[in-house]
C-alpha cells in the first residue's frame, strides 16, 4: 500500500485499519494451497526409490493425460477426423462416443502387486483377484 511505502500516516485512519479492511473479502477460494506431494517429491522420483519405475513408466505416463484431460486423451476420447479432404481431416466431435477398451486387467494385474507387497508383511494374507471375464470363460471353454 502506497502510506506504507511512503512510510506516512493520515489522521482519519490506521495503517492497520487499512490492511484489514484490503484484506476482508479475500475468499478462502483465492487462498493458494500446495497440490504437490506432502514431500515435495514427484510420483516418478517416488517411483524410481521404490523400485517401481518400470510400472510408472508402464501404465502412469499414458493414464495420466486421461485424468489431466490433456489434449491426446480428449482427441482420442471424443473426436473423430473429419472425412472431407478439402477440411484436410480436421477433427469434429463424435456423435457415437467410442468404447475404449477395457482396463480391468490392466487394474488386475496392479492390484495383484499390491496384495502381493502386503502380503510380503502380513503373510497370511494371500488372496488375489482372478479373472471372471464371461467372455474370456467362454473363450478357453471352445
Amino acid at each position: 500500500m502506497k502510506l506504507k511505502e511512503l512510510g506516512e500516516e493520515i489522521s482519519s485512519i490506521e495503517i492497520d485499519d487499512i490492511d484489514r479492511l484490503a484484506n476482508e473479502d479475500k475468499w478462502i477460494e483465492f487462498t493458494s494451497i500446495n497440490l504437490g506431494h506432502w514431500a515435495s517429491v514427484d510420483l516418478r522420483k517416488i517411483s524410481d526409490d521404490v523400485g517401481l519405475k518400470e510400472l510408472y513408466d508402464k501404465y502412469y505416463v499414458y493414464t495420466s493425460g486421461y485424468m489431466h484431460s490433456n489434449w491426446g486423451a480428449v482427441r482420442e476420447s471424443v473426436y473423430q477426423k473429419c472425412v472431407n479432404p478439402l477440411h484436410r481431416y480436421h477433427r469434429i466431435p463424435t456423435y457415437d462416443l467410442p468404447l475404449m477398451p477395457s482396463v480391468t486387467s490392466d487394474a488386475r494385474n496392479i492390484t495383484n502387486g499390491i496384495l502381493e507387497c502386503l502380503s510380503e508383511a502380513y503373510p497370511k494374507l494371500d488372496c488375489r483377484l482372478t479373472q471372471s471375464d464371461k467372455k474370456e470363460q467362454e473363450k478357453s471353454e471352445s
